[in-house]
């Protein structure tokens, strides 16, 4: 009866610090201005709940092929804010991403799945894991963009990516102007405006992908530059 009543008392304790370190960190965020500092104070609890002594998160990129390291803990200056590491079928973080859920690797000198980036292996790290982060619709978001990068020019994958995209991007808008509209602070702010940049690039591809030039358009120009040239030679 002792032993179970010290497991207990072990589990309440652990439970009770977790607790503490989350209202801890709700507090740093609700009064901190930077969303840099809010993403490394939670790093560096994730690194000490963890008994680690890294942690890192990762950003995706406007181009949909690669990955910022935009916060860490344990990292050396030319990573944290410098990095970026390519999205591959054999990434661990894209399968992490496309799959929606969290990606474990035991030991990454055994690992036959993924190809591990290099400044993993220059920093020690033997065991990791991946857990994405989405607001509310991104999981959905992000594979309607893995499936607009992937659909081939003209197909009817491409027309159903982009009507995706655009009824996903109203809803994440939607969230984000009601958490803006709740609290209207610097944090909230700068992710507001982070979310309009991406939404911004994927507007504009998705335009430059879908405009075609008129084909009466392009016998004009052809023509033009004909005429201009026999102008000239004459």
């Amino acid at each position: 009866m002792k032993r179970e009543f010290g497991s207990s008392m072990s589990e309440f304790e652990g439970v009770a610090a977790r607790q503490k370190a989350l209202a801890d960190f709700g507090d740093f965020a609700l009064h901190s201005k930077s969303l840099d500092e809010v993403l490394t104070e939670a790093c560096q609890l994730v690194s000490e709940a963890l008994g680690t002594g890294h942690a890192k998160i990762l950003e995706i990129q406007q181009d949909d092929q690669s990955l910022l390291v935009r916060a860490g803990v344990g990292w050396a200056r030319s990573i944290v804010g410098e990095l970026r590491v390519e999205m591959g079928e054999r990434s661990s973080e894209t399968y992490s991403i496309e799959a929606g859920k969290p990606v474990v690797t035991r030991d990454i000198r055994e690992e036959v799945r993924f190809e591990m980036p290099q400044f993993l292996k220059d920093a020690g790290v033997i065991a990791l894991t991946n857990v994405p982060i989405f607001l509310p619709g991104g999981r959905a978001y992000a594979r309607a963009r893995s499936s607009f990068v992937q659909a081939g020019w003209g197909t009817e994958a491409l027309e159903v990516a982009n009507r995706q995209t655009a009824e996903l991007q109203s809803t994440i808008w939607g969230h984000m102007s009601a958490l803006v509209r709740k609290r209207a602070d610097a944090v909230t702010s700068s992710l507001m405006a982070a979310i309009n940049e991406i939404f911004d690039a994927s507007t504009a591809e998705r335009f430059a992908n879908a405009m075609t030039v008129p084909p009466g358009l392009f016998w004009l120009l052809i023509t033009m530059a004909l005429l201009s040239m026999a102008a000239l030679g004459f």
